[in-house]
């Protein structure tokens, strides 16, 4: 499904495709903010959550050149997908 998709589907509920489209915007901005600002996790009821996870630095390799690197630590992403999500699949 793309955004466009998503905001077309929407629209259906709310007779205006740019209502729909702020709505749908306004969404995705809000989770973006709330796992940037560490505000905890955001949970998306029927899907799962979305959880900000800490990584530590580590060595890795380059495979074309062998070279070993250092990665440094960070953050990152990850989706917990929910049990009736993962039932029903």
């Amino acid at each position: 499904m793309k955004k466009s998709d998503l905001i077309s589907a929407v629209a259906k509920f709310t007779e205006n495709k740019k209502v729909a489209e702020e709505c749908v915007d306004e969404f995705f901005h809000q989770i973006k903010t709330d796992l940037m600002e560490g505000e905890g996790d955001v949970s998306l009821p029927g899907i799962g959550k979305l959880v900000v996870k800490k990584t530590n630095e580590r060595k890795a390799r380059n495979p074309k050149t062998g070279e070993s690197v250092t990665v440094p630590a960070g953050r990152k992403i990850v989706l917990k997908v929910s049990k009736s999500l993962k039932d029903s699949l």
